[in-house]
């Protein structure tokens, strides 16, 4: 590198020297040429242009205001008009008038006042009647006339956080023993019963707005019944209750007396059932849960007996009303008198001493809730344990009757024949302290409606029994089916449609010529009604009504077969 470096040196003072001569060197090469690069120095300053001079820009605007013609024609809008909400108009009183075939009666007479802030009353009377007869087996008919009278009035006055309130009724029922067993034709003369029941009721009941005050409510009421033998019952009953809400529970309680005074031709006594029940619910935006402990005193005039009761139920909306599975157990003291066991059967031999209803345990479990807007169900399991559970047999005890069967004319000598009609019911009882009743019950139910237009129910129950002394659950159905549905056109036609279907049953007989007794079945049977209603007005209607409509003479009772075809027409007033 240094001898290129001289070399390059040399020759540029040899060309400035002798620029005017001719140039002659000599160059001699010690080595080949070996070329080389030198380092690269960056340079990190970057460029920037330094401006002497500062220019400032400014800009000025001048607006000048000026309105864009345009036309604006308003649209007159009309005073709104306010009218008071329309109500419907209420009429004090209802008379509705018909009859039917079989001599039949039907009259209904109710009066109520109209809308008031202070005080409600009315007033209810009811007629129903019939003179028809009905074929036995021996094809003689029987006069099956039957009679019910009702009549019932109430008030109530209203204060600013309670209401008092009273009621009293008077009803009349009139039954023939006609469903008797013949063996043969008989004249015999039915015996008639006639019960007459009077009661009256007064109370109170609180009706705060505010939820978190204590409620309460009381109740007494006072009954009395007799019949057409000379028996009699006096009732007295009384009810309170009270609850308050704590947080987000109710804390509450039950109390209530149910005094009896008996005075019959087998029976003379005082029975009561007191029961007093403290409880406590619980809630949530889902779910609910109820439970309390129960004390029942079933006292009579030389004993008493207590019982314990625990109670719960509760239940859980799963998915918003669709499926609602609920759950519980109870159980209770029934008291059975000749006022509750006629609503059962109106064929009770009269002068009976019936006993009291332990219903030990009563567990239930379902599903309720709502397929749609429309549609409605329920599936629900019973399971009932019982002491003296009530079940209804045809009197085959005691002769009621003998009748002379005469011979030859000339013939001295009379056989007497013992007749046993079997046109009473008497009551048996199933379940004891150390063996009890056992039922099992399931029951369905499918609802639909739609508006007011349109209702349908559809129901069933099942039933089992498992007994401890009695052969058969006598007249107690196994099964039954029940279909109801109302249609409205038009708010002038209300079409009514009423099926039920009783399932399989049981009935004691006394078998004369074997002189044994026999259980014998009944067949089920299908009951089919059909009610029309027409309103030609609201003031005035007319209906028109048919029962039975198959036209079977089935009997829901052993040995009482009913009337076939019934068609029953009147009119409807308003006024």
């Amino acid at each position: 590198m240094r001898i290129r470096y001289l070399i390059y040196l040399s020759l540029t003072f040899l060309g400035t020297a002798y620029s005017q001569q001719p140039l002659n060197l000599h160059v001699s090469v010690i080595k080949d040429f070996e070329p080389t690069l030198a380092d690269a120095y960056k340079i990190n300053n970057l460029p920037a242009i330094i401006d002497t001079e500062n220019v400032k820009v400014s800009f000025e605007y001048k607006l000048y205001p000026k309105q864009y013609p345009t036309n604006f024609y308003p649209t007159p809008l009309k005073p709104a008009k306010y009218t008071s909400e329309s109500i419907a108009t209420l009429y004090k009183n209802n008379l509705k008038l018909g009859g039917g075939i079989y001599s039949t009666l039907v009259a209904t007479y109710a009066f109520n006042t109209t809308r008031n802030d202070n005080w409600s009353a009315g007033f209810y009377a009811n007629h129903y009647s019939s003179r028809g007869k009905i074929k036995l087996k021996n094809n003689y008919k029987y006069d099956a006339f039957f009679s019910e009278n009702n009549l019932e009035g109430y008030a109530k006055k209203f204060y600013k956080n309670y209401v008092i309130h009273t009621n009293a009724k008077f009803d009349r029922y009139v039954y023939n023993y006609y469903g008797h067993k013949i063996e043969f034709d008989s004249l015999f003369k039915m015996s008639k019963q006639i019960y007459s029941i009077g009661g009256i009721k007064a109370g109170y009941y609180t009706s705060h707005l505010d939820t978190t005050k204590i409620m309460h409510n009381a109740d007494v009421m006072f009954n009395i019944l007799n019949d057409k033998f000379s028996n009699f019952e006096n009732n007295v009953y009384v009810t309170g209750s009270v609850s308050k809400i704590f947080n987000s529970q109710i804390f509450g309680g039950d109390i209530s007396v149910n005094w009896y005074n008996i005075n019959t031709s087998s029976d003379t006594n005082n029975k009561a059932i007191v029961s007093i029940f403290p409880w406590v619910r619980f809630f949530g935006e889902q779910w609910r849960l109820n439970c309390g402990f129960a004390l029942e005193v079933d006292a009579y005039s030389d004993s008493t007996f207590y019982h314990y009761y625990p109670k719960a139920n509760i239940q859980y909306n799963v998915i918003e009303n669709f499926l609602i599975p609920f759950a519980g157990f109870n159980g209770k003291m029934i008291i059975n008198t000749l006022t509750t066991l006629i609503l059962h059967s109106p064929y009770i031999k009269p002068g009976l001493h019936f006993k009291n209803t332990n219903n030990l345990m009563h567990i239930y479990a379902g599903f309720k809730g709502n397929f749609s807007k429309n549609i409605s169900y329920l599936l629900q399991g019973n399971y009932s344990l019982y002491e003296n559970l009530p079940f209804f047999i045809n009197d085959t005890l005691i002769p009621s009757k003998i009748i002379a069967q005469p011979g030859n004319f000339f013939d001295t000598i009379i056989t007497p024949i013992i007749y046993n009609p079997e046109n009473y019911f008497i009551v048996v009882y199933d379940g004891t302290k150390s063996k009890e009743c056992q039922e099992v019950k399931f029951t369905g139910e499918i609802a639909f409606k739609h508006k007011e237009k349109l209702n349908i129910i559809l129901s069933g129950n099942l039933l089992r029994y498992t007994l401890s002394n009695l052969d058969k659950p006598y007249q107690k159905p196994l099964w039954d089916v029940t279909l109801s549905s109302r249609y409205n056109i038009q708010q002038k036609f209300i079409l009514t449609i009423d099926l039920l279907v009783i399932g399989d049953r049981w009935a004691r007989t006394y078998n004369i010529n074997k002189k044994t007794y026999e259980n014998i079945k009944l067949s089920p049977f299908t009951d089919l009604n059909l009610k029309v209603d027409y309103y030609y007005s609201k003031l005035f209607g007319a209906f028109l009504k048919f029962n039975n409509i198959l036209n079977k003479n089935y009997s829901y009772w052993n040995n009482y077969p009913v009337q076939k075809l019934q068609i029953i027409g009147g009119i409807t007033m308003s006024f």
